[in-house]
Formats: C-alpha cells, sequence, structure tokens
C-alpha cells in the first residue's frame, strides 16, 4: 500500500514538473473541492399532531478535495481524499479513492457531469477499521461549479452492519 501511495505521489510531482514549463500542459491539471450534504428520509414523528414535519433529514457532512489531470475535454481522472461524517451511523472516515470523470459538452460552458469513484475507506476513531469505498455522482457544471447528487458506500464491518451507504447533495469547484 505504502509504494502505491509514493508511486501516485511521485507521478503528480512529475505532473507539478512538467506543469510549469508549457502553458498548454499546465491548463490540463486541475484541483477540484467538494462539500456535500447526506440526506435521508426523516424517520421521527413529530410530538404535537399539527406540526408539520420535514420529508427529508440531513445526515451529516462531507468535505473532499483532488487534484486531477484531463485526457481530454470530456475524460478526466483524479486522486481525492477527504473527510466524511454520518450522524445516523456515527461514523467519522477518510475516504481515499480514484476518480473518473465524463463531462460531455451540453452548450456554451455548461455541461454534464458523471463521476465514478473507487477507493479505501479508514474509519477514524475506530482502531484499525477500514474497508472499500465506491461512489458515483451526475450533475451540471457550469465555468468549474459543479452542482450534483451523489451515492456513495463505505464497506466498514462493525457491529451488525458491513455497509453504509448514503444520498447526498453537494458543490464542487474545478479549476480548469
Amino acid at each position: 500500500m505504502k509504494a502505491k501511495f509514493a508511486l501516485a505521489l511521485f507521478l503528480l510531482n512529475i505532473g507539478f514538473a512538467f506543469s510549469q514549463d508549457d502553458e498548454k500542459i499546465k491548463r490540463k491539471f486541475f484541483p477540484q473541492f467538494e462539500l456535500a450534504i447526506p440526506i435521508i428520509g426523516n424517520q421521527y414523528e413529530p410530538e404535537d399532531p399539527n406540526e408539520r414535519k420535514s420529508f427529508v433529514a440531513f445526515n451529516g457532512i462531507s468535505s473532499r478535495v483532488g487534484y486531477g489531470l484531463h485526457f481530454t475535454t470530456w475524460f478526466s481522472l483524479s486522486a481525492h481524499s477527504g473527510i466524511e461524517f454520518k450522524i445516523r451511523e456515527k461514523l467519522v472516515a477518510a475516504p481515499v479513492y480514484a476518480n473518473f470523470t465524463i463531462n460531455p459538452v451540453m452548450r456554451d460552458e455548461s455541461c454534464i457531469n458523471l463521476q465514478l469513484g473507487y477507493g479505501h475507506s479508514f474509519a477514524l476513531g475506530r482502531g484499525n477499521l477500514s474497508g472499500i469505498y465506491k461512489r458515483a455522482n451526475i450533475g451540471i457544471e457550469n465555468e468549474g461549479i459543479l452542482i450534483f447528487l451523489e451515492i456513495s458506500e463505505h464497506r466498514l464491518e462493525f457491529g451488525e452492519v458491513n455497509r453504509i451507504s448514503s444520498f447526498s447533495i453537494g458543490i464542487a469547484y474545478r479549476n480548469y
């Protein structure tokens, strides 16, 4: 695992070195920042029967950052890490994953954005607990601002639970 991490850092370092020499190559590398809020169906009944209850409830917050490479205007590959907090599951996790993006241009500066991610998730504060992390999101991107819907899954086995899935809505910024 350490060798793979060292290799990934080495390749990113080579990208930084070449990106300073040529303006055309420099624009192919990009950072990405994401903020997402997991939502769940509200299962709690209000105490007062006249009180309205919300259909959905927030279940935490996720923040991730990544750095990637555009192969063409439609395809990119990036490495990401971050921190995710799930309230109902009482989980704080740090996913590290590779992200493949397809973003066909619709019109002008707008494009549809489909991202698929796969990697490893580390539960923080739960000893040596780790497992597989998967995510997929779809959204609309305009001038580097992306609004998306996301499905993610942590395969962490603690107690009777062996996977934690969530549906999130979020916003991301990609600087091309």
